[in-house]
């Protein structure tokens, strides 16, 4: 704490620098300098010192909405294609943009899901060319039904089944320990798979029984061969 006559001149020159604060560290071969700042990209996904899951949100849907300006009139506008060569090419040219790294979303607040769902209704009535400039008054519901149209909610649970069979193959017992302690506190991310699979339920049969309780969640004790969570991504895929 700097007091005194000149304080605020050596706080000016200790907080008001242009140079971006860093963390130095060794190892055996390498002196390492590593920038300190409030987020970064990595793998394509972006990462917050507060793991604030909002600015990756963003990003994404910003992401899926260029991708889809930048080929609208190229593909999704393009008339002489099939309806469903267009969908498809959406599939993999936008909609993969907008779930990459889904499938360890968390905590997601409800309007940024209803801007996810919003945004892919919008880019599929474009598409087919039915919406507000035509005078058909085809309500969402109707067209998702008529179109086939899967929510979001399904491609993100059928991303995050995924998951959990990689963390069940492959997670080291430190990793499979921490998740489950965290499914004990009865929040966190393995208790909205399971929040999902219960959903899920109601819409078809699913392979396996889902846990009523904190005590056996499913999946992680999986033995190796074992093929629950494929026939389960199986059954979400045929919804």
């Amino acid at each position: 704490m700097y007091r005194g006559r000149d304080s605020n001149r050596f706080r000016t020159m200790l907080f008001d620098t242009s140079k971006m604060p860093t963390i130095v560290t060794s190892t055996p071969s390498h002196v390492v300098s590593i920038r300190v700042v409030p987020s970064y990209r990595h793998l394509g996904a972006r990462y917050t010192m507060d793991l604030d899951i909002n600015e990756e949100i963003e990003s994404r849907i910003s992401m899926a909405k260029q991708a889809f300006e930048e080929l609208r009139k190229a593909i999704f506008g393009n008339r002489a294609m099939s309806s469903d060569a267009r969908t498809k090419l959406y599939d993999s040219l936008v909609l993969s943009r907008l779930l990459y790294g889904c499938s360890t979303w968390s905590d997601v607040p409800a309007p940024h899901l209803k801007r996810i769902e919003t945004m892919i209704m919008q880019h599929h009535r474009r598409i087919h060319n039915l919406g507000f400039w035509t005078a058909s008054n085809v309500s969402d519901q109707e067209f998702a039904a008529l179109h086939q149209v899967m929510p979001f909610r399904i491609h993100w649970a059928r991303h995050r089944l995924v998951y959990l069979q990689h963390i069940s193959r492959h997670a080291l017992p430190v990793h499979r320990a921490l998740l489950l302690a965290e499914y004990a506190t009865g929040k966190g991310w393995l208790q909205e798979v399971v929040q999902d699979l219960r959903w899920l339920q109601q819409l078809v049969q699913l392979p396996f029984d889902i846990p009523m309780s904190t005590g056996k969640p499913f999946g992680l004790n999986w033995p190796p061969g074992h093929h629950g969570s494929v026939r389960c991504r199986e059954h979400v895929a045929n919804i």
